[in-house]
Order: C-alpha cells, then sequence, then structure tokens
C-alpha cells in the first residue's frame, strides 16, 4: 500500500491538536505520513 502525504493547515498552533487531533493520530497508526503548518502572523 502506498503511502500518503497529509497536510494539516492551522491559523494557531495548538489549533491541529484540538480540531484535527483524532484524524492525525489515525492517519500516523495507518502508516501515512502527516505535516502540519501553522501560518501565523505576530
Amino acid at each position: 500500500m502506498k503511502q500518503e502525504v497529509i497536510l494539516i493547515v492551522a491559523p494557531h498552533p495548538d489549533d491541529e491538536t484540538l480540531g484535527a487531533g483524532g484524524y492525525i493520530l489515525k492517519q500516523k497508526q495507518l502508516g501515512n505520513r502527516v505535516i502540519v503548518l501553522n501560518m501565523t502572523h505576530m
């Protein structure tokens, strides 16, 4: 089975965990690569 690359884009640190934590965990368990991009402006 081919490994997929999943990109999670979040506007603020922790938002990816709160909003997609379960999805990220499931994808990692399936052997997929998960990349998190936080796009914060200060």
